[in-house]
């Protein structure tokens, strides 16, 4: 388990870092076609697929991709409702270029989890940029974790799901306030 989690931690410290190629270089000798731990639950393949085409392998991707899919499928046949297979097959739909199966999949996702992290992917960048605000506002919380810990300044300023939201003019000023916002908290 150990290593399973240095694995996620070494490929999303490569990933904020802007370090594809190297991501996919830790990601590659991994035996296991599924990683399970805080960081990361899911598909090997899908990390490496959206590794590998950050890094400008589309075509190397689109085979993660499609063997991330069949994990994934196999997978749902006996849970059809898995909030994180639902979510995964969206993404790697997407970002395998499938806009309409992964907007059918993204529509069931957010009937059963509305407040799905997909929507800061799917939805247009200002309608990322109002959820964000939305989950800050009520302090983002997600079981016993504490709160805000996924939507903190310097997530939104470096973690890559924010990249989509980033394209609107009003993330700045965002990420700005919730900047203040810590402060405010941690001098207080």
């Amino acid at each position: 388990l150990q290593e399973n989690w240095g694995i996620s931690l070494a490929v999303m410290v490569a990933e904020w870092r802007g370090e594809f190629a190297r991501a996919v270089s830790i990601l590659e000798p991994v035996p296991r076609d599924w990683l399970e731990n805080f960081f990361y639950f899911g598909p090997t393949s899908f990390l490496t697929g959206w590794m590998r085409l950050r890094a400008g392998q589309v075509t190397a991707a689109e085979t993660d991709f499609r063997h991330a899919l069949r994990l994934i499928d196999s997978r749902l046949e006996n849970t059809p409702n898995d909030l994180s297979l639902l979510y995964y097959k969206a993404e790697a739909l997407r970002l395998a270029g499938r806009r309409e199966e992964a907007d059918k999949v993204y529509q069931r996702l957010c009937e059963i989890w509305p407040d799905t992290l997909a929507r800061l992917t799917f939805e247009a960048p200002d309608q990322a940029v109002a959820h964000i605000r939305e989950r800050l506002a009520r302090g983002f919380n997600l079981g016993d974790w504490p709160p805000r810990w996924a939507f903190t300044a310097a997530s939104l300023r470096l973690d890559p799901i924010f990249e989509n939201a980033r394209r609107d003019p009003g993330f700045a000023a965002l990420v700005a306030a919730e900047e203040q916002r810590e402060k405010r908290e941690w001098a207080g």
